[in-house]
């Protein structure tokens, strides 16, 4: 069963690929009301934590590329939000990659691993024997 709040977030890519649905038959003026309206419920969503990324923005959230975002959107394992050539995914359902944080400097700051760390420090170690 899909959970309102789930159903609330399929309006967007609903409305937007009826929009193009709409303009390929003529009806410009509702296609356009339709995409305005979809947009309007994105603003809504995103300020509700929901905002939707494109996969460059995502892939630096996550750490991941955008190829293999693009991946998992295609088996179904990421959900898209967009429309069609322009997939967009929730931020908060975005696949962190291991080692990889987000800090308040903006996304995708790598953080070296502890095995990163001490290698480092072994090869730029002032060996003092």
């Amino acid at each position: 069963m899909i959970q309102p709040a789930a159903a609330v977030q399929e309006l967007v890519p609903t409305w937007r690929s009826r929009a193009e649905l709409l303009r390929r038959h003529g009806a410009i003026e509702a296609a356009e009301t339709a995409i305005v309206l979809a947009e309007e419920l994105e603003t809504v969503l995103a300020s509700e934590g929901g905002e939707l990324l494109k996969l460059r923005a995502a892939a630096r959230l996550s750490g991941y590329s955008e190829d293999y975002l693009a991946r998992l959107i295609k088996r179904g394992a990421l959900r898209d939000y967009g429309r069609p050539h322009a997939p967009r995914v929730r931020r908060d359902e975005v696949p962190i990659k291991p080692g990889h944080v987000v800090t308040d400097d903006g996304p995708g700051e790598h953080v070296i691993g502890a095995r990163g760390r001490i290698a480092r420090a072994v090869a730029h170690s002032d060996r003092g024997d």
